[in-house]
């Protein structure tokens, strides 16, 4: 589906730029990788990712906390981002918006289809802190299995060869 309207590409260009400005830049990101997960979890949150790291860190500790909290953090921004495109400029940063959340369908796909508990999946791997995580938690717990449909990674019925 198309967007109608006028594309606002200079505005969003700028606020985008703004934003980029608060990432954390490759000196600082340098430093990071040098410690440890617990110290890094603490460095984050110092660099503007406090409300995300205390949101995780009541239950979880390290690379864990630190992985949630900036998937958290990236789903805020994206959303963001969407909301000051207009027009055909949607549509194009919509397509790579839509990036992520194909990689949360396989996730979803990968935990039914190895037998996941839904505890397992909504604490570690799609927390449920994360109100865009919801859709596919209700996926989860909706899902029994994946059906096989008799077809091989090509698509072709095994009948057919």
């Amino acid at each position: 589906m198309a967007s109608s309207g006028k594309s606002n590409i200079f505005n969003a260009a700028a606020r985008a730029k703004a934003r980029k400005a608060s990432l954390i830049d490759s000196t600082r990101m340098r430093q990071l990788l040098q410690q440890g997960p617990d110290s890094i979890g603490a460095s984050i949150g110092e660099l503007g990712y406090r409300a995300e790291m205390d949101l995780y860190s009541s239950r979880m500790s390290g690379a864990d906390a630190v992985e949630a909290a900036l998937f958290h953090n990236l789903d805020n921004d994206l959303a963001e981002v969407m909301k000051f495109c207009q027009g055909h400029l949607r549509d194009l940063v919509a397509i790579y918006v839509e990036r992520f959340d194909y990689e949360k369908a396989k996730t979803v796909l990968r935990a039914v289809n190895g037998g996941a508990s839904d505890e397992m999946i909504e604490a570690q791997i799609l927390p449920s802190e994360n109100p865009r995580n919801a859709v596919w938690l209700n996926i989860i717990r909706n899902t029994e299995g994946l059906e096989s449909h008799d077809r091989n990674s090509l698509g072709k019925s095994n009948e057919e060869d």
